[in-house]
C-alpha cells in the first residue's frame, strides 16, 4: 500500500508539463501484490440447443392417383367456397388432390362422406407428400363422414398451411400404410370430396 501511495503522490506531484510517469517491473508487481485486482466473477457460457432435426421423408406404401385442383373444381385454390367432387379411389392405393397455397390468407374445411355403392371407413390427411398419412392429429380424419379444418392464418386448432407450399389431399380406404387393410366394400370405391371456404 504503501509503494502505490508513494506512485500517487509523484503522480500528483508532477508538473503540469509532464506526461506520464514510467514504472520498472518491478514496482508494477509489487503494486500488484499489494493491490490485487478484484476477483471476476465466471464467465457465463450459454450453449445454444441443437436445430431442430430435418423432417423425415414420409414413408409413402401405397400406389395412387393425383388430381390438379383446378382439374377438380375449374377455378384456383381454395375456391369454390363451396363445392362437391366424386373421386374415385384405388381399392387398396390412395387420391390424392394437388394445390399451391401461394400468398392466400384464409381458412376453411375438407369433408369426405360416403357415395353411393360404396362403404367403409376412410383415412384423409393434408400433406405436402402424395400419398402421405405420417401427419399431425390436425391434419388427418378418419371415419365414414369425416373432416380436417385448415388455416394459412394461425388459428389455433386446424391444420396449419404454409406460404407458397405445394399440399396434397390423400384419401384411402385403408390406414394409410398396408395396402391389406382396406375397408371399400363394393365393385368400385369411391367417396365425396366436399370443399367449404369461409370466403
Amino acid at each position: 500500500m504503501k509503494i502505490l501511495l508513494a506512485i500517487l503522490f509523484a503522480l500528483v506531484s508532477m508538473p503540469a508539463y509532464a506526461t506520464q510517469i514510467t514504472l520498472t517491473q518491478p514496482q508494477v508487481d509489487a503494486v500488484l501484490a499489494d493491490n490485487p485486482p478484484p476477483d471476476c466473477p465466471p464467465p457465463i457460457i450459454v450453449i445454444p440447443p441443437p436445430p431442430d432435426p430435418p423432417p423425415a421423408d414420409c414413408n409413402v406404401t401405397l400406389q395412387g392417383d393425383v388430381t390438379g385442383w383446378y382439374t377438380a373444381f375449374r377455378t384456383s385454390w381454395p375456391k369454390p367456397s363451396s363445392g362437391q367432387k366424386m373421386l374415385s379411389v384405388k381399392e387398396r392405393g390412395y387420391r390424392s388432390i394437388k394445390f399451391k397455397t401461394g400468398s392466400v390468407v384464409d381458412s376453411g374445411a375438407y369433408s369426405s362422406f360416403e357415395a353411393a355403392g360404396t362403404k367403409g371407413s376412410r383415412f384423409m390427411a393434408l400433406s405436402d407428400t402424395e400419398g402421405c398419412f405420417d401427419v399431425t392429429k390436425e391434419c388427418m380424419a378418419r371415419g365414414r363422414t369425416t373432416g380436417i379444418g385448415w388455416s394459412t392464418t394461425g388459428i389455433p386448432g386446424g391444420c396449419q398451411l404454409k406460404p407458397n407450399t405445394t399440399y396434397y389431399w390423400n384419401m384411402t380406404f385403408t390406414d394409410g400404410s398396408n395396402p391389406a387393410s382396406s375397408s371399400c366394400v363394393g365393385s368400385l370405391c369411391r367417396a365425396w370430396f366436399w370443399v367449404i371456404n369461409n370466403d
